[in-house]
């Protein structure tokens, strides 16, 4: 069994006023511990930051919606790091 540990220190997103951020934290919780569950690749190592670009969305998304987008993104983006 794997032991893998994510930090997310501090979550921004921009344009999404009146979202709920805590529902969307849950989420992203929620995807992240599934895509890992499911045998996502990931590396060890650190990043400092992850920008999420423009992720495709519905015009008026829901806490979920936006929370598996960013943990795809944040999937991607991690799949790499500390890779020799």
């Amino acid at each position: 069994m794997r032991r893998v540990k994510i930090h997310i220190d501090r979550l921004t997103l921009d344009g999404f006023d009146g979202i709920d951020g805590q529902a969307v934290g849950r989420a992203i919780e929620r995807e992240l511990t599934r895509l890992v569950a499911g045998g996502a690749p990931l590396r060890s190592g650190a990043v400092d930051r992850v920008d999420g670009g423009t992720l495709p969305l519905p015009p008026v998304p829901t806490p979920g919606q936006l929370g598996r987008a960013v943990s795809s993104s944040v999937q991607r983006s991690v799949r790499g790091v500390g890779k020799r």
